[in-house]
């Protein structure tokens, strides 16, 4: 890095050529020479004004973009995520890379494409926090997620990485620990690293932030019964939909129009919706806490999702057998890692700070690939190798120009293509599992319920989106990770995903 001192004094300047010394002389000339580098590198070197940004990454576990306020949403649930998009910029259309968070995360991390089963890091692909910190900064990971253990490779990079679990009451097993306790080790983990070093001495910091809320369990939030009644979430559309369609057990005495049932489940949305309150509501304090520390003055804010979440909005992945037997909770599908419709896959995605307009709107379709490099691009730092998102900067000032042709998302078992221009959205599945799951073809903007399956009635367009996606997966093949480490695979049971939710059959040739 160049130095800030100068090469030559302002008298050596200001003297003429003719009575400087051809020592002094030279001096000029080379600084006159490196003056465009100097100017180059002196806003990344020299002053309070140049220091690299911090950068604050928050991961909202199973965070749906349509149940916030800023993507639309009728109910409060998100008064501090919609003041953080007024403020910075708001992207409309989120793809993410899969439906679950293992495969999600290790995309989001490494900026590729995953094709394959794939639950550790890439080895060869340097992480977010790997290259943060070999430039410089002082990374700390804060995770909510016990899956995203060391033994796969998450904890790369970070200085300081804490996913510990909780213990549960009455009981020797552990949990997720909840959004308020991850406050708390943050603010521990800061002072461990930083102390009382003044803002414009310090290192840079990279944190990356992943709150287990609102992930299920959804647990009622009494607190906001007042403005979210658990009673009057949004009915999954359209009306008496499920009644229609269920086709499952004979149902008990005790409740033979499963009335019962159909209660829970709407009240469990509603659950959800308090959920997103409460996240929204630790974000603010733990936004304002770096503030005041001094954290935010000069910083980059991102905030996304590793994926959505199934709100029994669509019939569960089960064979025809099991769904014979299945009452209304269970015929339709609550969770992710089954399936791609849009609600596991639309994601939010809102940056705020430094060099990000605010009151922005980018309509065009981006995914979270696209977000490391985004924020290097924004830290005016080059991409680690290869990498195949692409940076949204440029499209800050664009609004809606179009960002992408094609997005693309994969789970264990299931493939999926969206093409912009067309609306249509197909997804393939592997033909070991078309007992469970049908291919479909879906025409978002006439069908954003995914409700009317065009495969069968549009082959044309199912060949033309099926060779898209086919040149997807070969330009991106992903080498299968294998099963979890044991770590992973206790945390996965505990967590209550079974291979229903997230399949590990490679695709069939």
């Amino acid at each position: 890095m160049l130095s800030c001192a100068p090469m030559v004094t302002p008298k050596e300047m200001s003297a003429s050529p003719a009575s400087m010394s051809s020592a002094n002389l030279s001096k000029a000339r080379a600084l006159l020479c490196a003056l465009p580098l100097l100017l180059l590198f002196l806003p990344a070197s020299c002053g309070e004004s140049a220091r690299r940004p911090d950068v604050i990454l928050v991961v909202i576990d199973t965070l749906r973009s349509d149940r916030l306020g800023c993507y639309g949403y009728e109910r409060p649930t998100s008064p501090r995520l919609d003041r953080l998009a007024r403020e910075g910029a708001l992207f409309t259309d989120v793809t993410s890379q899969s439906g679950w968070t293992l495969p999600s995360m290790v995309s989001l991390l490494s900026g590729r494409y995953v094709t394959s089963p794939r639950q550790a890091l890439i080895e060869d692909a340097p992480s977010m926090a790997e290259t943060y910190q070999r430039f410089g900064y002082r990374t700390i990971g804060v995770i909510g997620n016990l899956s995203m253990t060391q033994g796969a490779g998450f904890e790369r990079g970070f200085d300081h990485y804490d996913r510990r679990s909780i213990p549960r009451k009455h009981s020797s097993a552990s949990m997720p620990p909840t959004f308020d306790v991850l406050e708390t080790r943050l603010w521990d983990a800061l002072e461990g690293l930083f102390g009382a070093e003044p803002a414009r001495d310090r290192k840079p910091l990279f944190l990356h932030l992943q709150p287990f809320d609102p992930h299920a369990p959804y647990y009622e939030q009494k607190t906001f019964d007042a403005e979210l009644a658990s009673n009057a979430a949004k009915p999954v559309q359209p009306p008496g939909w499920h009644a229609a369609t269920f086709a499952g057990a004979e149902a008990p005495e005790e409740d033979k129009d499963w009335a019962m049932d159909l209660r829970q489940m709407h009240r469990q949305r509603g659950f959800y919706d308090q959920e997103v309150r409460f996240t929204d509501e630790v974000l603010a304090r733990v936004l304002d806490g770096l503030e005041q520390r001094g954290f935010l003055e000069n910083a980059v804010v991102a905030v996304v999702a590793d994926h959505g979440e199934g709100l029994w909005e669509h019939i569960a992945g089960r064979s025809p057998e099991l769904l014979a037997q299945s009452k209304p909770s269970e015929f339709f599908y609550q969770a992710h890692g089954s399936h791609l419709y849009q609600e596991a896959i639309a994601t939010p995605m809102i940056l705020w700070g430094r060099g990000i307009p605010a009151g922005v709107k980018v309509g065009g379709a981006v995914e979270n690939v696209d977000l490391y490099p985004t924020l290097l691009d924004l830290c005016s730092l080059p991409a680690p190798g290869e990498q195949h998102g692409r940076s949204l900067v440029s499209h800050l000032s664009a609004g809606s120009a179009q960002v992408k042709q094609a997005v693309f998302s994969f789970v264990g078992h299931q493939w999926c293509v969206r093409e912009i221009e067309s609306g249509l959205k197909l997804t393939l599945v592997d033909p070991t599992r078309r007992e469970e799951f049908e291919p479909t073809l879906f025409h978002l903007p006439s069908d954003p319920g995914e409700r009317k399956n065009l495969y069968a009635s549009r082959p044309q367009d199912v060949e033309r989106l099926s060779a898209l996606l086919d040149d997807w997966f070969r330009a991106y093949p992903t080498q299968d990770s294998g099963g979890s480490d044991a770590e992973q695979e206790e945390m996965l049971r505990k967590l209550g995903y079974t291979e229903e939710d997230i399949g590990t059959t490679p695709r069939a040739k």
